[in-house]
């Protein structure tokens, strides 16, 4: 356990003290969240193409299969979007991959982090990603095993007491 930078000034034994998440039980809870978002977006995406009268593979032109895209990665995007920021800015403050794995999602005082840290905590894990995953695989050796979408949020993943 390390205690959290820029945490306010208590004495010793009111000072938030966290047990930090490392980066494979964060990558096992990344996997149930994938399966969980992809779903969703399975489904929403699904009610979309069924709204739009389907599609059928004979009936696709050029412009109908660059359109779908779009609609098929803008909702995607849109359901992750909403599943990650809703989630860990809720007072579980943890995705349900977070809580399976028994961690949560905090500011440097311990607090639960608001919406728009949230979305910008994932909007962050787009350089995360865009860098080879560099900023993802930096938790395996942050001493307070943040990744670079953590940094940029000043959030930190702990374990759930």
């Amino acid at each position: 356990p390390h205690l959290v930078p820029d945490a306010p000034a208590y004495d010793s034994v009111q000072a938030p003290i966290f047990d930090y998440v490392g980066f494979w039980p964060r990558v096992g809870a990344y996997l149930i969240d994938y399966l969980v978002v992809s779903i969703a977006s399975k489904i929403i995406t699904g009610a979309i193409g069924l709204g739009l009268g389907g599609i059928r593979p004979m009936e696709v032109t050029d412009k109908k299969a660059i359109a779908m895209f779009f609609v098929v990665w803008g909702s995607g995007m849109v359901v992750s979007w909403l599943y990650y920021a809703f989630m860990e800015s809720s007072s579980c403050q943890a995705t349900l991959g977070k809580m399976a794995i028994g961690a949560k999602v905090v500011d440097p005082q311990g607090n639960r982090i608001s919406f728009g840290r949230a979305t910008g905590r994932f909007i962050a894990k787009g350089l995360s990603a865009l860098i080879f995953y560099f900023g993802f695989f930096m938790i395996g050796w942050d001493d307070l095993k943040q990744g670079l979408h953590d940094k940029i949020a000043g959030t930190y993943v702990v374990r759930n007491r």
